[in-house]
């Protein structure tokens, strides 16, 4: 019975990720990734420089907006998007295309912003209008959200060196 709720509830979403999604193992918002939104940063990089690196890369690739990063930053001032075990969840409105776009930037060594830490950054870029079904970004947030209260997935993710060891540390154990 739980087999078949999962995979009826991959159908629902199929049309709203790239890529298919493989087994009932697989978290949907893995299915969001690709190589491409996968940062990996140096030891003493800082947040900011961080995000303006996956800012640039992502606009350069036109899978964001020229105007993006301006609005993310107003965003940040008004409350920094740094939550508990060094979680960043910078999020905005993308006006480039109607989907989703998820990207993840892993910090070699802790950074700090506003008096916290920083280890994982899943970046979000919303469309602006969608058709999707909005249960698809309440299911990632969902899935975020239990990764950050997860130390040892957090431990395991900042351990990655590579996009194959990420996809592995994804893979939920049955």
């Amino acid at each position: 019975e739980k087999e078949l709720k999962h995979k009826l509830e991959k159908v629902r979403y199929w049309d709203q990720v790239e890529m298919p999604i493989l087994d009932d193992n697989q978290y949907i918002l893995s299915s969001l990734l690709d190589e491409d939104r996968v940062f990996f940063f140096e030891k003493g990089r800082s947040y900011i420089d961080a995000l303006n690196e996956m800012i640039e890369i992502l606009t350069d690739e036109g899978q964001i907006d020229e105007g993006f990063g301006e609005r993310l930053f107003e965003r940040e001032e008004k409350g920094t998007m740094v939550f508990d075990n060094g979680v960043a969840i910078p999020h905005g409105i993308q006006k480039a295309n109607d989907r989703m776009l998820l990207a993840v930037g892993i910090f070699e060594e802790a950074t700090e912003h506003k008096g916290h830490p920083v280890r994982i950054i899943f970046f979000m870029a919303l469309p602006e209008q969608s058709d999707a079904d909005d249960m698809l970004m309440i299911r990632v947030y969902d899935e975020l959200l239990e990764i950050s209260r997860d130390t040892e997935m957090l431990d395991a993710i900042v351990r990655t060196q590579t996009w194959p060891e990420l996809m592995r540390v994804l893979y939920k154990k049955a």
